[in-house]
């Protein structure tokens, strides 16, 4: 194959750019994921206590305390009882 038939070819199918382009965009991106500080993060006690708030104001009339599907709301549901 001489260079001006494979400069053709290169041309015509640039799929070699594209894979480049999408190689380098994920290695960035993972290295963008490594250098965020991991203290930024709430600690887990913080996020499991806002978690519970969240939980008791705005499911537990459906899911019930233990999250089994049986808080007092649960009779109004339209969907079927959980196996």
């Amino acid at each position: 194959m001489d260079d001006v038939e494979w400069n053709r070819r290169s041309v015509q199918h640039p799929g070699w750019v594209v894979r480049v382009v999408f190689l380098g965009w994920c290695a960035l991106s993972m290295i963008g994921a490594m250098s965020l500080p991991l203290g930024a993060q709430t600690s887990s006690d913080e996020a499991n206590s806002r978690g519970q708030g969240i939980y008791d104001v705005r499911c537990v009339r459906c899911h019930g305390v233990q999250g089994k599907g049986d808080g007092p709301e649960r009779r109004f549901s339209r969907h079927d009882q959980p196996a």
